[in-house]
């Protein structure tokens, strides 16, 4: 019922482009001639695509510490000299480290940051998982899938949801669990749909329903939803017009096809050029092979017939020659340069210096371009994550969930949720780590910074 089927449509036909374009099948199209023969339209494949998307999702989060907690730490804000503030502030943020932690959330948000580049977004969502008594905290972590997520924001606020809707194709054992028993034949379907009041979940058209741990009874997985918001936020990759967003494949598809055409000729020209044909003249026999030693072969070439005795020299020569030409080469490096200027990636993001000895903050401001555009990405992302960390501190709260969380130790109240959240980002590319402690060490000498914050600067310190 009320599902947007346009929008769903529009999104997965433009989803499914988007991926042929990132695995290259794009560049699988043959044209075929007059006899009927197909040949490859892009026979050298070139798909700086891959390498572009993964470079921006590793920028996106930077230089991150190896220590298990998210790639992106959810932190509380606690009010300037509040003790009491920052005790609640450690021990929300301990709450959402350890959520993240029992979802395997570093790789949760790399899938979803690689995820963003070639959709134009991602999206993330919450499920109360009772049944599942091993965690601590009975809250799960999901990637919504892009090709399955349809959302309507709550009117001029992009990250909170009026409606939204996850659907995805399940395994036939896995809709056992939710009480449906179909063909294995059959496509089956899970179809989650939320709004502010109320929550429904279907198996293709019937209704889901889940097992109560010690009891023989299920329940319906459908009702009021009663943490009174949609437990699921889109973050875009780069938001400009519409909500959802946009991909970095999008501007770069027509640069692809240029850049392997223009491949295709130059090498079809120096494969000309090493395979010549030759003429000879000035002959009056056949030319011949002869071993002068061993692995050294000259070519006999006959006198031509000696009439007046001012007869032209015997001359072997190339019917045609130097068909791969400056200007062909020189074209391919400029589509390159395009293409490098067009994906935010400078060449120093491919390890190349330009032929000379840089200072590495000369090589670190050559890759402004990829780190700007980065910036507007964690934007997004910060948005994103403040209200969707937000929301599970919220679930936290509620009376069943606080209830399983007493054994972690930590009672989720209207204090935890009554400050501001933000997102702790890792640096964008690696730093000068001797340069960071000297100036940390000088200006503690000198009294500048707290030593809070002196210590925040080092970036590996929680405490």
């Amino acid at each position: 019922e009320d599902f947007p089927y346009i929008s769903f449509e529009e999104n997965k036909s433009r989803y499914r482009e988007l991926e042929n374009w990132y695995d290259g099948s794009k560049l699988d199209e043959t044209v075929t001639d007059k006899s009927g023969k197909r040949t490859e339209l892009y026979p050298v494949k070139i798909n700086p695509l891959k390498s572009t998307v993964l470079k921006h999702a590793a920028v996106l989060f930077g230089e991150v510490v190896d220590d298990g907690r998210a790639l992106v730490v959810p932190k509380l804000i606690p009010r300037d000299g509040d003790e009491q503030d920052k005790t609640y502030a450690a021990e929300a943020t301990e709450a959402l480290n350890m959520l993240w932690y029992e979802n395997h959330g570093r790789e949760l948000q790399l899938r979803n940051g690689i995820q963003s580049q070639i959709y134009g977004g991602c999206a993330f969502k919450l499920t109360y998982v009772p049944e599942e008594t091993w965690r601590n905290i009975p809250i799960r972590i999901e990637i919504v899938p892009a090709k399955g997520f349809v959302g309507i924001p709550d009117a001029s606020d992009m990250y909170r949801l009026a409606r939204g809707w996850a659907i995805q194709t399940i395994d036939p054992a896995v809709a056992v669990e939710f009480g449906f028993y179909g063909d294995d034949d059959e496509m089956i379907y899970l179809i989650e749909k939320w709004d502010r009041g109320t929550y429904k979940v279907n198996i293709n058209q019937e209704l889901a329903s889940k097992a109560i741990p010690g009891s023989p009874d299920r329940r319906d997985l459908a009702g009021v939803n009663k943490w009174g918001f949609v437990p699921m936020t889109y973050i875009p990759h780069i938001r400009t017009k519409d909500f959802y967003g946009e991909s970095v494949i999008t501007q770069l598809r027509g640069l692809v096809k240029e850049m392997n055409l223009r491949a295709a000729d130059f090498g079809d020209a120096v494969s000309d050029d090493a395979h010549v044909q030759l003429a000879a003249r000035n002959i009056s026999g056949t030319p011949k092979v002869v071993e002068i030693a061993k692995g050294i072969n000259v070519l006999l070439l006959p006198g031509s017939m000696s009439v007046t005795g001012k007869e032209s020299q015997p001359d072997i020569f190339p019917i045609k020659e130097g068909v791969a030409s400056e200007a062909m080469g020189k074209l391919w490096d400029r589509l390159l340069d395009q293409y490098r200027r067009d994906a935010y990636i400078p060449a120093v993001a491919d390890g190349e210096d330009e032929g000379s000895q840089r200072s590495a903050m000369t090589l670190a401001f050559r890759m402004w371009p990829l780190g700007s555009h980065a910036n507007q990405e964690r934007i997004s992302w910060t948005s994103g994550l403040n209200w969707f960390n937000t929301m599970a501190l919220k679930m936290m709260a509620n009376q069943s969930v606080a209830k399983r969380m007493k054994k972690f130790g930590i009672t989720i109240k209207d204090e935890h949720l009554r400050m501001r959240m933000k997102q702790d980002w890792a640096p964008m590319f690696p730093r000068d780590r001797e340069g960071i402690i000297n100036e940390l060490a000088i200006r503690a000498a000198h009294n500048i910074g707290s030593i809070d914050h002196l210590l925040e600067i080092a970036g590996d310190i929680e405490d």
